[in-house]
């Protein structure tokens, strides 16, 4: 639902509040169509759980520079930064049926 048009282009916020009243009853009943969308899980080792449709932000709360590796098979790479956005799908492209490139 998108609670404010002028905010937001309504791509992946497709109703407005008004419509509410018709379009929940409509899926209450399994009459409305209903689309998948892929989440993202994180687990951290203090049992907490997050999930997000779009992307995550994983850092500091303040903008200390962290330096890190990433590695996907035997390519890596050296970085420094305040932190990291990982997106999902729908994150990166706004879209859930666009397949995106994976890492170079």
């Amino acid at each position: 639902m998108n609670p404010d048009v002028k905010r937001w282009d309504g791509v992946l916020l497709s109703f407005q509040v008004n419509d509410l009243p018709k379009i929940m009853p409509q899926v209450m009943v399994g009459k409305r169509p209903l689309k998948n969308v892929p989440m993202a899980v994180a687990r951290l080792n203090t049992q907490q759980v997050f999930y997000a449709v779009n992307d995550f932000y994983i850092g500091a709360k303040s903008h200390i520079s962290a330096r890190y590796e990433i590695r996907h098979g035997k390519k890596h790479k050296q970085h420094s930064s305040s932190g990291v956005i990982v997106s999902t799908v729908l994150g990166s492209t706004g879209c859930p049926d666009v397949s995106v490139p994976s890492f170079p």
